[in-house]
């Protein structure tokens, strides 16, 4: 099967799993409504919820891999940074409540607007800082931070987790490719995340590289241009 009708088939499947998916989660949360479940029902009916919401996930992955593999010119608006990010940490905040990690959000003024498909933009930025969180240590912090020069805008994410090993890092952006160390044997994971970021970063005409340290922590760095760009309709 060609390359192009793969894509398309991908994409055709993942659109079609979302209805079933949405309407099991429907149904289980009715039951909840329904009456009192004991502890064995309520536990039962939690597991079932988070293992729909990990197929979600699954589904929005290989929904954004059909959209790049196909080429598709990105749907550009104003994208307002400073209020994307705000609400990046925001929608963030319980689960790094959980882990006991401090978030910091630091933003120049007036960072103004960029040309970007905004939906894709933040779930990208929302699964750097995700990892930011997700790979820190008990009680560990991370900075969110936006900057802007006269062509473009610079968003740092850096946390004080875990780190990459030098030997990984030249992959981590690579399909499927997970970093095999003790420390992250229990995290999970598609390998896909990251190799999505970077494809739509760089559908935005922009670039991201990091620096690590084992031990020390991670620090993504992005750049976006300020102008249009030829991927935006």
């Amino acid at each position: 099967m060609p390359e192009s009708s793969w894509t398309e088939v991908v994409g055709v499947i993942a659109h079609d799993l979302k209805t079933p998916i949405t309407s099991v989660k429907g149904y289980l949360e009715l039951i909840e409504q329904v009456g009192e479940l004991n502890e064995r029902q309520q536990q039962f009916s939690e597991r079932a919820l988070n293992s729909l919401k990990h197929m979600e996930q699954l589904v929005g992955l290989l929904l954004e891999l059909s959209w790049i593999d196909a080429d598709r010119p990105l749907q550009c608006d104003d994208c307002d940074v400073a209020a994307l990010l705000t609400r990046v940490v925001s929608v963030l905040e319980d689960m790094a409540a959980r882990r006991e990690v401090t978030c910091h959000l630091e933003i120049e003024p007036h960072l103004g607007v960029i040309p970007a498909e905004g939906r894709r933009l933040e779930q990208a930025i929302l699964n750097l800082v995700n990892n930011a969180i997700k790979y820190n240590r008990q009680g560990g912090e991370v900075w969110v931070t936006a900057k802007k020069s006269e062509s473009h805008v610079h968003l740092t994410i850096r946390d004080t987790g875990v780190g990459i090993a030098p030997e990984d890092q030249p992959y981590i952006f690579d399909r499927f490719y997970r970093v095999r160390s003790h420390s992250h044997e229990h995290i999970e994971g598609t390998g896909l995340g990251l190799s999505i970021v970077k494809a739509v970063i760089e559908k935005h005409g922009g670039t991201i590289n990091l620096e690590s340290a084992l031990g020390e922590g991670t620090t993504f760095f992005v750049t976006l241009p300020r102008a249009r760009g030829a991927s935006c309709e």
